[in-house]
């Protein structure tokens, strides 16, 4: 499946996929992914 930009733009943020199509540009995928990441290891340390 392949979202267009126009759909990235519609979402209103960054998945941090790195999607083919992002507008966001890869700064914003490496921000979002550390945001995922960082999450995730707050909700594995309680």
């Amino acid at each position: 499946m392949v979202f267009t930009a126009r759909f990235h733009l519609k979402r209103g943020y960054c998945c941090g996929n790195n999607c083919r199509h992002c507008p966001y540009g890869d700064e914003a995928a490496l921000t979002a992914r550390e945001e995922a990441e960082r999450d995730d290891l707050r909700s594995q340390n309680g």
